[in-house]
């Protein structure tokens, strides 16, 4: 006996219209006409909508600070701050030194999820600086991560110089650098400060410490 090979059944008989469908593609209605069939779509691919035609594969892109990541059946939505560490210290301390010394409780440590991301390091705080007289009021501050120090100059506030008499100088100090630590290992970064000379008095107090992951 022999068989007729059949043609594709039509959409208004219960059928799809189509004699072959695309493997791994979507199928999309038609109406009365036959089923189409997009291609099958790539890693983080999906259907997007049109509301003049129909749907169509896309990529998901992210922007202002979201990431998107595309694998075999996953799509990943992430930010780029991965972490913050923020800490604000009452505590503050004094020196004459005119070596940089730590400055009390100005510090925070933070564990990275990566060894390829960034932590952007955020210092602020009050200083006040009691002057005799006829010296330059400078004071000098650097960002270390562990014992190494990031800012090229530990020069990073000037005051003044005072006249005839002494002077105290009172400001608030902002500092940011951008680290590249390279580790997932608990990573400790601090203050110093020292002056210019001994001939006069820094105190630093209230210090406020953010430190951001960045992916």
């Amino acid at each position: 006996m022999a068989y007729k090979q059949r043609s594709a059944q039509s959409v208004v008989e219960g059928g799809t219209g189509a004699v072959t469908l695309t493997d791994g593609g979507f199928l999309l209605g038609s109406g009365t006409g036959a089923i189409t069939v997009t291609s099958q779509p790539t890693n983080g691919k999906t259907l997007v909508g049109n509301t003049s035609s129909d749907p169509s594969l896309a990529t998901l892109t992210g922007d202002n600070g979201i990431t998107v990541t595309s694998g075999a059946g996953t799509i990943t939505i992430g930010s780029k701050v991965v972490q913050i560490v923020s800490n604000l210290k009452i505590a503050g301390s004094s020196t004459t030194s005119t070596s940089l010394v730590d400055v009390t409780s100005a510090s925070d440590t933070i564990t990275p999820t990566s060894s390829s991301n960034d932590i952007l390091v955020m210092f602020t705080w009050n200083a006040s600086s009691t002057n005799v007289a006829g010296n330059n009021n400078e004071q000098y501050f650097a960002i270390l991560r562990g014992a190494t120090q990031l800012n090229t100059t530990d020069k990073i506030f000037h005051s003044g110089a005072s006249g005839g008499g002494g002077d105290t100088h009172n400001g608030q100090m902002v500092y940011y650098y951008i680290d590249s630590p390279a580790t997932t290992s608990a990573t400790t970064y601090k203050l110093q400060q020292r002056n210019f000379s001994g001939s006069f008095t820094m105190t630093s107090a209230e210090i406020n410490i953010i430190l951001m992951e960045i992916a």
